[in-house]
């Protein structure tokens, strides 16, 4: 006899959701690996249970990664618009955001609970805190070492509307 199981993209989700917003104390098998790129489709359900970050018009997902002889913390760009300004510095979906001017992406984060997905995410703020020539330090997905590029994330408030209630300015450059 022939089963088949249905899983609703929310289940789907939220069981993404529980793997990649693992704690940085959690057993060895909850940890991602860089050298492994993430394929397309998997990266279109973790978007649901994203952090949207309006300075930089993309979507991440903090992750707790490892590559060899290294863990750590790190953004994956689950999704870009067209105008992101990562896209000056080539960087593609599946990439992975380390450090911001030489601030751990992950300083400062928190979890909140996403209502449309019934799940804690992680807030990452320091995204929204950096203005000006901005160095990125990332890892390309599917490699295991880090790159460093400078992009200019242009004023610290252009529109007077500041996303995260935490901030108490911006990082210069």
């Amino acid at each position: 006899m022939n089963r088949n199981i249905t899983l609703t993209a929310a289940a789907i989700t939220l069981a993404l959701a529980s793997i990649f917003n693992a704690p940085e104390a959690s057993a060895q098998s909850r940890r991602l690996s860089v050298q492994a790129p993430i394929p397309q489709n998997q990266l279109r359900q973790v978007a649901t249970g994203s952090y949207y970050s309006p300075r930089l018009k993309a979507r991440f997902v903090l992750q707790y990664m490892t590559i060899p002889g290294h863990n750590f913390w790190g953004a994956r760009i689950v999704d870009m618009g067209y105008d992101s300004p990562l896209r000056h510095i080539n960087l593609q979906v599946g990439d992975v955001v380390t450090r911001l001017d030489g601030i751990r992406i992950s300083d400062g984060r928190f979890q909140k609970t996403d209502y449309s997905v019934g799940a804690p995410v992680w807030q990452i703020p320091q995204l929204e805190k950096h203005y000006g020539q901005t160095h990125v330090r990332f890892i390309r997905s599917g490699r295991d070492h880090a790159h460093q590029e400078t992009v200019d994330l242009g004023p610290l408030h252009c529109d007077n509307h500041n996303p995260d209630p935490h901030d108490h300015g911006g990082i210069a450059p």
